[in-house]
């Protein structure tokens, strides 16, 4: 199974266009940080999720839902702040993100049933 066949794009802004300036506070500097965080885990972790999410698909036979799957997989992503982990967390990470794929299918099939 090969990954979802779509991107998503996450506009991440450009060191020199993000630098807060000397007025910004602790929420926009905050912002700012979790952004380009997300912005670099995005990035690694996009084609994993991608393949993750077209293969629980697959394995319920139902491709209609890998986009969705794909979308629960970025948004806890999202929620883990990967600002605070390195490489050596990527398994636990994998588990985290298609634990939320899962749990996203099983609650289309409820709602469809």
């Amino acid at each position: 199974m090969d990954a979802v066949p779509f991107s998503v794009v996450v506009p991440v802004t450009t060191p020199s266009s993000a630098e807060p300036s000397i007025y910004a506070t602790g929420a926009q500097l905050t912002i700012y940080g979790e952004s380009r965080a997300f912005g670099r885990a995005h990035e690694h972790w996009l084609p994993r999720i991608s393949w993750e999410a077209g293969q629980i698909a697959d394995e319920y036979d139902d491709m209609d839902v890998a986009p969705d799957l794909l979308q629960e997989g970025l948004a806890r992503l999202w929620e883990l702040d990967s600002s605070r982990f390195d490489s050596s967390d990527d398994d636990w990470i994998r588990h985290e993100l298609r634990s939320a794929m899962r749990s996203a299918y099983r609650r289309h099939r409820s709602l469809v049933e």
